[in-house]
């Protein structure tokens, strides 16, 4: 962490991210200090506070929202508000939450939508929401459902209550609409209608962080009875997929989520390295009785095998690390061609730490560990780290980007799974999906209760 920081420190203060190889900082988020904020709370945990002071005055004293920007209403919300969110609970100071607010007030007029569901991306400055043409104008699943921690948490320390009102009229839509029928959803949904415009499914990419906040946001609101909502539908999507989608390859034996791409067409016998988060939040959620008895037991079987998959697309290749997604067939696990890189993405670490503090089991720990090595050996640059271009081959190629999750989460779930289990502890605190941690609700103040925040304004559109 203290050679990825001073590189970044160095060469790319106050950009996105370190282009460790041109040793120069590049904007892929605005210029709103993705690495930055996306450290504070490695840099506090870790005890590198003097790091973590110059962090924390460039965010309160020299951030600016305030940008002609079409900005990612998921990657901000993310990266940048729940960083924020997260140094305030960590350290106190107050000025933290006043730059959270700032940049959720903005953020805020993405929901105006007729059914309340949000516009992926708004520009800062004109704080106009749109969508991209290629979903036909629709929003992503990952993105609109994976929001609800960080607005949550703004309303319970600010007491303002509208920003969970309008996260949580999404998720209460999402339920109405489509849960009583199926737990897994089309990935793209519009924003003005409320129907699908696609009917594939994935656990991977554009599907996720929406079925991981379902069982975060349930925990994280202290399990109420009253917030059954998620609970149920985490349970449903799980069983779904746990039927639909779940195979074990019988050249390999490895136990992997295929990705189910529409009606009438073979399902996509593919597994992400994104989706290496379902066994961490598979074992989450045995561990928070979100499931009892043998579907618990089941639950976290399945998430042992998955993560012994995810180990196995590290440990196969020659680099000893993973690439961006596997096929399974009669050859067994196969790299494809256009897959071979890695961009030091954390999800298989985030298994190996959930799958370590459910379990125990010390295998967790080596395999983070070899894991580990081949970082070091592979992706150390001189300046920070990078991600490489084919994992297949020795030495692999490196690309020019030191992502900031790699400090957010990849090296925090590392040092977790080395910590004392009582450093972020599963029963006090939430990690939402960018690896910030979240002090769990003991107690919820009236105004954030169920019945309070489903009074959303918004305009409901009236089904068929």
């Amino acid at each position: 962490m203290r050679h990825s920081w001073a590189g970044y420190a160095q060469h790319a203060w106050g950009f996105d991210e370190l282009m460790p190889l041109t040793q120069n900082g590049k904007n892929s988020f605005g210029g709103l200090g993705a690495t930055i904020v996306d450290s504070l709370d490695t840099l506090w945990l870790m005890g590198l506070k003097d790091e973590f002071k110059a962090a924390r005055d460039w965010v309160v004293n020299e951030l600016s929202f305030n940008k002609f920007y079409e900005a990612s209403v998921f990657e901000t919300t993310i990266r940048v508000v729940g960083g924020i969110l997260t140094a305030h609970e960590l350290s106190g100071d107050e000025a933290f939450l006043r730059r959270a607010e700032e940049l959720v007030q903005i953020l805020m007029h993405a929901f105006d939508t007729p059914t309340g569901i949000p516009y992926g991306t708004i520009n800062l400055q004109t704080q106009q929401g749109r969508n991209p043409t290629w979903t036909q104008k629709a929003s992503i699943l990952s993105e609109f459902g994976t929001e609800q921690l960080e607005l949550i948490q703004t309303s319970l320390k600010t007491g303002n209550p509208v920003y969970a009102q309008k996260t949580e009229a999404v998720i209460k839509f999402l339920n109405d609409k489509w849960c009583s029928m199926q737990g897994l959803l089309p990935l793209y949904i519009h924003p003005q209608t409320g129907q699908a415009t696609t009917q594939m499914v994935s656990l991977g990419a554009m599907g996720d962080s929406y079925y991981e906040y379902l069982l975060k946001v349930w925990i994280y609101k202290g399990r109420r009875a009253e917030d059954e909502m998620y609970r149920a539908m985490w349970e449903r999507s799980m069983d779904e997929m746990l039927r639909k989608l779940l195979f074990k390859n019988e050249e390999s034996g490895y136990t992997y989520v295929a990705e189910f791409a529409r009606c009438g067409s073979p399902l996509l016998h593919k597994m992400d390295h994104l989706s290496c988060f379902i066994p961490a939040m598979l074992a989450l959620g045995a561990h928070a009785s979100a499931v009892t008895g043998a579907k618990a037991t089941r639950y976290l079987q399945v998430a042992e095998e998955l993560t012994h998959t995810c180990w196995q697309m590290y440990h196969q290749m020659a680099s000893g690390l993973a690439p961006e997604y596997v096929e399974f067939g009669t050859a067994g696990m196969v790299t494809a061609e256009k897959a071979k890189h890695n961009l030091l993405r954390p999800e298989a670490m985030e298994a190996m730490f959930v799958l370590w503090r459910v379990t125990q089991k010390e295998q967790y720990r080596e395999w983070a560990w070899e894991m580990f090595l081949a970082f070091e050996k592979n992706c150390k640059m001189p300046v920070g780290y990078a991600g490489l271009k084919d994992v297949t081959v020795v030495p692999p190629p490196t690309d020019n980007t030191m992502q900031s999750f790699w400090l957010a989460e990849t090296l925090k779930y590392l040092w977790l799974l080395f910590a004392p289990n009582d450093v972020v502890s599963l029963d006090d605190w939430v990690l939402n999906t960018e690896a910030h941690p979240l002090r769990i609700i003991k107690k919820l103040p009236d105004f954030l209760t169920s019945n309070n925040t489903a009074q959303a304004q918004v305009n409901p559109v009236v089904m068929n």
